[in-house]
């Protein structure tokens, strides 16, 4: 069976490209085709591993059996299709048709499925409308806030268009919802001020929505908070949060964001409704979510209010010995970050960090003191408490994981500010793929327990002899196989072989019926295989879905001559400003400039600030003022010039002209952290254990990281111009 299954997926992957490797697997007329010649007693686990639908027709003549089903994503996305009588002017995008195909062969296959696309694909609806036309529930990941809201107001209000009765959700962290109590029932806690306003209209309260600029403190302060009484809250029936769950049980398609899925994993599939697909969209984003989810962090700031919650309910005297524990953990930081300057100090796997386990003790007595935990509150005021307690026990869990010594498969690392912060403790596991599987669907069966093969089976001992005995493949001693092998069935070897052979067996996998797909524009790099390692996914329905759009004819690429200064040469920076310096006068601004490093921006800022100034384009420069604000200005202005750091790698976009021209100093290799030197370590083990050695070795954690991440955020940097190209792909100009 799982020889058919690595085959279908070979097949129909090409095939849903219309590239079909051979003619049993291809797309026909507007359906999906298999054929099987011969191999009759094969049929039924053929048919089962290709995810033909239980309704297919089937037509046998001779020996050939011959499967025909409709392709949804066909009759959506093709010529005169369900989109094309909607739109007058409709062009088929066959790398939206390809990916479509993919998506709806992997939910009829129960598979994972893989999918770059590029800008302009137009994936969103490529998975959702296929979802929507097979009946089947869908949960949507995002990681970035745009996309999402692009989703929820544009692409599914369109598709609802088709099919008019598929309801849609949203569901985010309570934190993103406004609070009845706080903001009272008609917003008179808050009059006065442009929230006010938005809280006057809103009909979700999901402060994500607020389309203008907004200090965090101010919209933190109505939001719903961990002291939530839930179900006891007077204004509980109007709530925004809890109208919003109970919408998630009904709906078709429920739109989240990656925090939000890999906590559902952690509870346990109990903040999510079940549902037959799921899609993770900016995939390439999810794994460090992941870690995020599986690991804990705090600062000292954070243990001090959690502490605070316990006074006037626990012993003063508790209190007063954990903030004593507290002022201990704050010297062992002191004494860990004073050895250097760098923004992050690995913890040894060894060390210990004085004081937190002894708080986290400390904690979890206070907060029985708050509220006991076997115990259940029966009004606002017992499940405020309730609430509260459970606060110091996530702070405790957090204390005892970071307290040393280094949990397996885990780094902790402390994170020092640029800008005067509080230090931040952090521990994080540097391998998420076997979570990442499971999400998916994939488990790992361990095989049974296997025998010592370097002991005798009969008597145990250790095997030295020159030559051993093998019967039903088991190893015996010279002396013991005669009182084994009564009828002298046994073979002898060299013990050298023997123990050379490789018995490595893997474990089995299991899938399970929901499909997962996962996508983004910048998944290759240059291949899947980086995610797929990352993902911990054995196979997969894979596709790299190109651009429709006319990059060549749109868009000029500029590379520096091969005179050009090393990037480690003294005077490459001065070099590089001055192109920077050039270029931006060329393009009349409308331009982002993208460093890797705080350095060289900030050089780079003081050498050409004023002479763009002079220009009269506006100069903006990242921490000057939030990132959204710094997008509002470049976005209104035109012909501004922003000098920006990878934080600007992703997640913003600017449509039309006012972005020109991206430059990137060097390619973004990434420099060393804690986490991605534990990350190369542990690829370096495993590569080890494959049999790699000498260069091969060496070099496997750089070419199967490092590169890697470098390739994805070039790709993301660049990518800002994609929606500029996108508008202007039909006029023909170089941008």
């Amino acid at each position: 069976m799982n020889d058919f299954r690595a085959l279908m997926i070979g097949l129909w992957q090409s095939a849903c490209q219309d590239t079909p490797k051979r003619p049993s697997a291809r797309v026909e007329d507007g359906h999906f085709v298999l054929t099987i010649n011969g191999n009759r007693g094969n049929w039924a686990a053929i048919v089962q591993a290709a995810g033909v639908p239980a309704e297919a027709p089937q037509t046998i003549d001779g020996d050939t059996l011959t499967v025909r089903w409709p392709s949804v994503a066909d009759a959506i996305f093709g010529q005169g299709g369900a989109i094309a009588q909607l739109l007058p002017n409709y062009e088929v995008r066959r790398p939206q048709l390809h990916m479509a195909r993919l998506v709806q062969r992997a939910i009829e296959m129960r598979e994972p499925a893989v999918v770059e696309a590029a800008t302009g694909t137009g994936k969103s609806l490529a998975y959702a409308a296929v979802c929507m036309a097979l009946n089947k529930k869908v949960i949507i990941s995002t990681s970035n806030k745009a996309l999402q809201m692009q989703l929820v107001e544009k692409d599914l209000p369109f598709l609802q268009r088709i099919w008019p009765g598929k309801k849609v959700a949203v569901s985010v962290g309570k934190g993103n919802y406004a609070c009845r109590f706080k903001c009272g029932e008609h917003g008179e806690a808050i009059s006065g001020n442009e929230l006010f306003d938005w809280y006057q209209r809103t009909a979700t309260g999901n402060t994500e929505e607020i389309d203008f600029a907004v200090n965090y403190k101010d919209v933190a302060k109505l939001t719903v908070d961990d002291e939530c009484t839930g179900k006891h809250c007077p204004l509980y029936d109007g709530c925004f949060y809890y109208r919003a769950r109970a919408a998630l049980q009904n709906a078709d398609v429920v739109v989240t964001n990656h925090a939000l899925l890999c906590i559902d994993q952690i509870a346990e599939g109990h903040i999510l409704p079940p549902c037959d697909v799921v899609v993770v969209d900016e995939a390439h984003k999810l794994p460090d979510y992941m870690r995020g989810a599986r690991g804990a962090e705090f600062t000292v700031s954070q243990v001090q209010r959690a502490i605070g919650l316990a006074e006037g309910y626990a012993d003063m005297d508790a209190i007063g010995d954990a903030m004593d524990a507290l002022l201990t953990i704050e010297r062992s930081i002191s004494r860990q970050t004073a050895r250097t300057t760098d923004s992050q100090v690995q913890i040894q796997r060894d060390e210990t960090i004085d004081g937190a386990q002894n708080l986290s003790e400390i904690l979890l007595s206070i907060a029985d003191d708050v509220w006991p935990e076997d115990e259940l509150p029966s009004d606002p005021d017992e499940k405020k408490l309730a609430r509260r307690a459970q606060r110091i026990r996530n702070m405790a869990g957090k204390l005892a994981m970071l307290a040393g010594p280094t949990i397996d498969g885990y780094v902790r690392w402390i994170e020092q500010s640029r800008n005067g912060d509080p230090a931040k403790l952090c521990a994080q596991p540097f391998d998420v793929s076997h979570w990442i599987a499971q999400l998916a669907g994939v488990n790992a069966v361990p095989v049974a327990q296997q025998p010592d093969y370097t002991r005798c089976e009969r008597c145990h001992r250790t095997l030295s002899a020159e030559k051993v005995a093998i019967l039903d493949g088991k190893p015996y001693g010279p002396d013991c196989i005669h009182h084994v092998d009564l009828m002298g069935d046994a073979e002898t070897v060299n013990l050298s072989d023997w123990l050379a052979l490789d018995r490595t067996e893997q474990p089995l996998l299991t899938y399970s019926a929901k499909a997962t797909v996962f996508c983004s524009a910048t998944l290759a790099a240059p291949d899947m295989a980086h995610f797929m390692r990352q993902a911990g996914l054995p196979d997969a329905l894979q596709m790299q879905a190109a651009s429709p759009f006319d990059y060549a004819a749109n868009a000029l690429l500029y590379l520096p001559s091969g005179t050009a200064p090393a990037p480690n040469a003294p005077g490459w920076l001065a070099w590089a400003i001055d192109e920077m310096r050039q270029l931006v006068l060329a393009s009349r601004g409308g331009a982002f400039l993208l460093f890797t490093s705080y350095n060289a921006m900030n050089q780079a800022v003081a050498e050409l600030g004023r002479t763009f100034a002079a220009r009269g384009l506006t100069v903006l420069v990242q921490g000057e003022m939030p990132k959204l604000e710094l997008a509002r200005r470049f976005r209104s202005d035109g012909n501004a010039v922003l000098f920006a750091t990878k934080s600007f790698f992703e997640g913003v976009s600017i449509d039309g002209a006012a972005l020109r021209l991206v430059v990137v100093d060097k390619m973004p290799f990434e420099a060393p952290t804690p986490l991605t030197q534990a990350m190369e370590a542990d690829l370096l083990d495993k590569g080890r254990a494959a049999g790699m050695a000498g260069k091969t070795l060496e070099m496997y954690p750089f070419n199967a990281l490092r590169v890697p991440r470098m390739i994805i955020e070039l790709k993301q940097a660049l990518g800002r111009l994609d929606s500029h190209i996108v508008r202007h792909r039909r006029d023909g100009r170089a941008r």
